[in-house]
């Protein structure tokens, strides 16, 4: 077994009801907030390939066009929603 190593080193909280692992092995999203200005970024990462890059960045005064919704999906058997 593999010792635990770091992946990802987050700036601000984490949300965990918004992460979603992805079809492919390795791949999850994960949204972090920032508290005091009220920002929510959401990043995809590879957890084998230990690489991340920003996928969206959103903010209270802004209406976004719910992304996380649309880039998700059912994926059978375990029917959990995941990044395409």
């Amino acid at each position: 077994m593999e010792n635990p190593r770091e992946v990802f080193r987050a700036e601000h909280r984490i949300e965990p009801e918004r992460n979603a692992w992805g079809e492919d092995n390795g791949l999850l999203m994960l949204t972090q907030q920032e508290r005091i200005r009220r920002w929510r970024y959401a990043w995809l990462l590879d957890v084998d390939k230990a690489t991340s890059r920003l996928w969206y960045e959103t903010h209270p005064g802004r209406r976004p066009c719910d992304q996380k919704s649309r880039a998700t999906r059912r994926i059978a058997p375990a029917k959990r929603k995941g990044v395409r």
